[in-house]
């Protein structure tokens, strides 16, 4: 009883986990194509943010590395798929951009992003050898943790209304049960905490997101009335000052009025 027990655990933590990480992380990645489309149509980024795909760029072409380096199928096979979306997305985001600014930003950005991890190669293949995989690790969990602090201006926006319209509930769910498995994953299989405690702060993350979503009503207004992209991102209603620059003109469409 006690072996069958074990190896279940074990087929759980070693299999099971990691393949619905694998699943859950490519439908994250992946999930703004509808929204691209859809811009794509419209001949308009809209509520689209060129600086997420990069974002989400840095983060999988790290964890690509860093799987190859692990020899890890989970880690490489959840990245792959969205770098390339990433890519794409950057790419659709260049061509519909209506500002010289604007494209500039997304250039250099993706530029800097790919040589960012071409230098950690060459410096890890020249420097440290074989333990020079550490660089990419912590290259990778730095990418991890700015991904899972995008949603932090949006927190700030429902403590200071008292208002969940922002935080898209089935989207953190989703978040919540990948950051979960990867947690469960990279600590219990690999042990290793350039894994886990990343992914470990997303679940942390997710959950107060839930609470706030619990504790505060959204105005359904506002809510219903927001793309499915901006209730996603929580980048609705208003487009923060600091990024006025990186998004273009800052004229605003329809449904992001300046507060």
């Amino acid at each position: 009883g006690n072996c069958a027990m074990a190896d279940a655990k074990t087929i759980v933590v070693k299999y099971v986990a990691p393949i619905t990480g694998v699943v859950l992380g490519v439908s994250l990645h992946c999930a703004p194509v509808a929204a691209m489309l859809e811009a794509s149509r419209k001949g308009t980024l809209a509520s689209l943010q060129p600086w997420t795909f990069v974002g989400s760029l840095a983060q999988c072409l790290g964890l690509v590395l860093y799987g190859l380096e692990l020899k890890d199928p989970f880690i490489f096979l959840a990245n792959l798929p969205g770098a390339l979306a990433a890519h794409w997305f950057i790419l659709r985001a260049h061509t519909l951009s209506e500002s010289p600014e604007q494209r500039l930003w997304i250039e250099a950005a993706t530029l800097g992003a790919c040589a960012l991890f071409a230098v950690l190669a060459e410096v890890r293949t020249l420097c440290f050898g074989p333990e020079g995989v550490q660089l990419y690790a912590w290259a990778t969990m730095v990418a991890i943790i700015i991904f899972y602090a995008l949603p932090l201006g949006a927190l700030f926006h429902v403590l200071r209304e008292r208002d969940s319209s922002r935080l898209y509930w089935p989207q953190i769910v989703v978040c919540l049960l990948n950051s979960c498995a990867w947690t469960c994953y990279g600590l219990l299989a690999l042990g290793n905490p350039f894994v886990w405690v990343p992914n470990a702060a997303g679940v942390v993350l997710a959950l107060v997101q839930l609470s706030l979503v619990l504790v505060f009503p959204r105005t359904e207004e506002a809510y219903f009335r927001a793309t499915w992209f901006q209730r996603l991102t929580g980048l609705y209603n208003h487009r923060p000052a600091p990024l006025e620059f990186l998004l273009g003109d800052g004229k605003a469409s329809p449904g992001s009025r300046s507060e």
